[in-house]
């Protein structure tokens, strides 16, 4: 417990989530804020009754710095009495850098809007073609020609009821679906639209890699009955031949057998092992979105979530491309993609994947860091993630209940001269 709240209170700094922290003593109005200045509670409205785990959420307002923002109260209690009450101010803002950049290659809008007052207060960057805080709900529909009377009057209802919605409807001459999906209980709203065609796009682009997919695997089928009749006629045709003639043949079929079971012992190798790579980020992305369903009022562990969600999915994505790339592999073409990234990602996207199957073996998994000089490397951060995870899952894997599993990535001085790319 601090004992001294209002020095804790000026201690405070603001950073990219929270802009402001204030504290107002119980019974009184009025208190002190970390910038200084004196914190009046009656300023803030938090009559549309929001919660978030239990504690009350203003109406969204413009803050001294011009940018919307919600406050959340926090009682302070001491000896089972009320002693004081935090008042947090979080941004909007800060939001943004939980949503993707885009939808449907950015063909799709997305607002976040307040309940209560059915005011824009964010667009996400790369989405749409008009600033947050110039519209309202109301100014949305009105822009894009939603103006049916017994439409309107049952989405004005869902948003008083805090209910989802999507409906179907033309925009700029296209058929769209819109969205409205509450948030925090009720009192946020994801809403915006995404053109019908652009969803059947996504459709077909999926419907055409399986269409490649089922292709390879019938070519790949009867050039092996080809191969397979080819090889009967030529046998038959040794048959024919002299004795001498036949051995040598013979000798030549051995040889070719050899290297086809090579080649199949190699594809069956390749894919034993991605099987193993896919499942371990797969059991991560499910793990956590069954803590995200759990967690789903938890904005904080909600933006936790699903930055490792993101981070297993794209692991995973770079493992099912290496699939899709087995011709390379064959022809012995791979090529490793030079690009520049940072090992704070790295190291995050191991950790996303491999702490909850330690975890499900009540292992301690231990992650350090040490003498790193640069933030930013280039190499193929695909292939350094699936080494790591590789020896890592192993690591897991026979480490026995409890155990503890050590992950070190040390800088050693330079021993040789660096490498250039061109």
């Amino acid at each position: 417990m601090v004992e001294n709240k209002e020095e804790y209170i000026r201690s405070c700094e603001k950073n990219r989530t929270m802009a402001k922290l204030s504290l107002v003593r119980a019974g009184k109005t009025k208190g002190i804020s970390n910038t200084g200045g004196v914190f009046d509670a009656q300023e803030l409205d938090f009559s549309a009754g929001g919660t978030i785990d239990g504690l009350e959420v203003s109406e969204s307002y413009v803050n001294y710095m011009g940018t919307w923002a919600y406050t959340i109260k926090c009682p302070v209690i001491q000896e089972g009495r009320r002693e004081a009450s935090f008042y947090i101010e979080y941004v909007y803002d800060s939001l943004d850098d939980s949503l993707p950049n885009s939808f449907y290659n950015g063909k799709a809008m997305l607002y976040i809007m307040d309940a209560k007052s059915e005011r824009l207060v964010l667009k996400p960057k790369g989405m749409g073609e008009r600033s947050a805080g110039h519209l309202n709900l109301e100014d949305f529909f009105r822009a894009n020609d939603i103006l049916e009377k017994d439409l309107l009057v049952e989405v004005f209802e869902s948003v008083r009821t805090g209910k989802n919605m999507m409906f179907y409807h033309d925009i700029r001459g296209k058929s769209s679906l819109i969205y409205m999906w509450s948030v925090n209980g009720g009192t946020l709203y994801l809403i915006g639209y995404v053109p019908v065609e652009a969803i059947q796009q996504e459709g077909r682009t999926v419907n055409q890699n399986i269409f490649i997919v089922v292709t390879v695997m019938l070519v790949a089928f009867f050039l092996c009955c080809l191969l397979y009749y080819l090889n009967q006629r030529q046998q038959n045709k040794i048959r024919m031949e002299r004795e001498k003639e036949r051995e040598i043949h013979n000798r030549q079929l051995a040889e070719a057998l050899q290297a086809a079971q090579a080649a199949s012992n190699s594809k069956t190798m390749f894919l034993s092992n991605m099987s193993h790579d896919i499942r371990t980020p797969m059991n991560a992305v499910l793990g956590f979105a069954a803590l995200l369903e759990k967690d789903a009022e938890n904005s904080e562990k909600v933006r936790e979530y699903t930055k490792k969600i993101m981070s297993s999915g794209q692991h995973l994505l770079g493992l099912i491309n290496d699939i899709l790339d087995v011709s390379k592999i064959e022809s012995g073409k791979v090529v490793l993609a030079i690009e520049e990234f940072t090992l704070n990602d790295l190291v995050s996207s191991v950790d996303a994947i491999i702490s909850p199957m330690a975890a499900a073996k009540e292992q301690a998994f231990h992650v350090e860091v040490t003498n790193i000089a640069h933030e930013y490397l280039l190499g193929d951060e695909t292939r350094i993630n699936q080494i790591l995870i590789n020896l890592l899952s192993n690591a897991v894997k026979y480490t026995q209940n409890g155990g503890n599993i050590w992950f070190r990535i040390i800088g050693l001085k330079q021993r040789s001269s660096p490498m250039s790319f061109s």
